[in-house]
C-alpha cells in the first residue's frame, strides 16, 4: 500500500509531460495565417491583406507543428523578447485596421520565415455618381455609373430590386476611372446596388 501511494505521489509531482522535439528535426514550420469573422466566415488574406466590411474579426495564426507563434501589432520584429505569444496557434480579436507581424517557432527551435499581413475594416459603401439622373430622352440614353472605389454593380431596369445570390439582375465590375455604361432603349426604372 505504501508503494502505491508513493507512485501516486510521484506521478502527481511528475505532472502533465512535455513536449519534446522529433529527433533530427531541421525543418522550420509553415504558417498559415486567415481572418474569421463573427458569423464565421473565413477570409484569407489577398497580397498580404485581409479587407473585411465588419466591426471585429478573428485574425488567426496557425503553426504546422507544435511550438511557439509569437507576433506584434506594433511593427516590431516578433520573437521572444517583444511582442505576444501562443503556443501552435494564435487568435488575436481586432477591432481597428492593424499590422500583425509574426514568427513561428517548433520545439527543436527552427525558426520559419517571419511574415506580415495587414488587416483592413472597410466600413463604408461604395459611392455611386449615375450620369443622366433621369428625365425624358428622345430617343435611347446611355447611363453611365461611375464609383469612387472597385466595386460590383448588379441592376435592374423593370423597377424590381436586383438580387445578387439569386441571379436577378445584369452584373458589372465598375471602378474609379472605369465607370458602368447602361444603354435604356425605353422608358424603365433604373435600379442599381454597388458591393466593394
Amino acid at each position: 500500500m505504501a508503494r502505491w501511494c508513493l507512485l501516486l505521489v510521484a506521478l502527481a509531482l511528475a505532472g502533465c509531460p512535455e513536449e519534446v522535439a522529433p529527433l533530427g528535426d531541421r525543418e522550420a514550420p509553415a504558417v498559415q495565417v486567415y481572418g474569421v469573422t463573427p458569423t464565421g466566415t473565413r477570409v484569407e488574406p489577398v497580397d498580404g491583406v485581409i479587407l473585411v466590411p465588419t466591426v471585429e474579426l478573428s485574425l488567426r495564426i496557425e503553426a504546422s507543428e507544435p511550438g511557439s507563434v509569437y507576433y506584434t501589432t506594433d511593427g516590431a520584429e516578433p520573437g521572444p523578447r517583444t511582442g505576444g505569444v501562443a503556443r501552435n496557434a494564435a487568435v488575436l480579436p481586432l477591432t481597428e485596421d492593424a499590422d500583425v507581424r509574426y514568427l513561428a517557432q517548433d520545439l527543436a527551435g527552427n525558426a520559419g520565415t517571419p511574415g506580415q499581413v495587414s488587416v483592413r475594416f472597410d466600413r463604408q459603401a461604395p459611392t455611386l455618381t449615375i450620369d443622366p439622373l433621369g428625365g425624358r430622352f428622345p430617343g435611347p440614353v446611355d447611363v453611365v455609373v461611375s464609383v469612387d472605389e472597385p466595386a460590383t454593380l448588379w441592376w435592374s431596369t423593370d423597377g424590381v430590386a436586383p438580387v445578387p445570390a439569386t441571379g436577378r439582375g445584369e452584373v458589372s465590375e465598375a471602378a474609379p476611372g472605369a465607370p458602368v455604361t447602361i444603354r435604356l432603349v425605353r422608358d424603365t426604372t433604373l435600379r442599381l446596388l454597388a458591393i466593394d
